[in-house]
């Protein structure tokens, strides 16, 4: 169980690494157990990533079924918060940073929080109130962030040089479209 002092202590730290404050890494203690404990971040973010696959839905008024759905989104979202840890522990021997994978883990989940609010707040209050047009720039400027922001963690966790915390960031984006990818395919697929 995390406690809310923790809780708040990570948000916060993952708040200072996205004002690009490599003392935000201090809030993570970079233990075994901290790293599991960054998992809750999964189910903090759980809804809102409900919220986000329903308006999806709703905007391609698709006939998957609820329970399908429900199914299919869900695997994805548990793929997608343990396959990436699972190749960084490879990927962290790679570059020889396997010291610093706790740390770097724990800072990585709980940036996702940072993350889903900047998306949030682009999909449903800016988005919301900007011309067509503006709204495609907007989206791109936090893509744009939300990577950068992978990038500093990356670069400040793992102490790499910028262009190998280039590294990372590939394969975490490219693992989230390949399990976007096929969780859209079994949701087209016939029955």
């Amino acid at each position: 169980m995390i406690s809310t002092q923790e809780l708040v202590r990570s948000i916060y730290g993952a708040w200072r690494l996205a004002r690009l404050d490599p003392g935000g890494m201090q809030a993570f203690d970079g233990t075994l157990a901290a790293f599991w404990r960054s998992f809750y971040a999964a189910l903090l973010l759980a809804p809102a990533y409900a919220v986000l696959i329903a308006n999806a839905e709703s905007e391609a008024a698709s006939s998957v079924s609820l329970g399908r759905l429900v199914v299919v989104e869900s695997c994805a979202y548990v793929i997608g918060w343990t396959a990436f840890p699972l190749l960084m522990l490879y990927l962290s021997r790679m570059l020889g940073r396997e010291t610093r994978y706790f740390a770097y883990i724990t800072a990585y989940n709980w940036a996702q929080v940072i993350a889903m609010a900047a998306v949030l707040l682009g999909q449903f209050v800016i988005l919301a109130l900007l011309p067509r047009p503006a709204q495609m720039l907007v989206g791109m400027l936090i893509l744009g962030f939300v990577l950068f922001y992978e990038w500093f963690i990356a670069r400040t966790a793992l102490s790499l040089s910028g262009l190998a915390a280039v590294v990372p960031v590939l394969v975490s984006n490219a693992l989230t479209l390949f399990v976007q990818s096929v969780s859209q395919a079994m949701l087209r697929a016939p029955v």
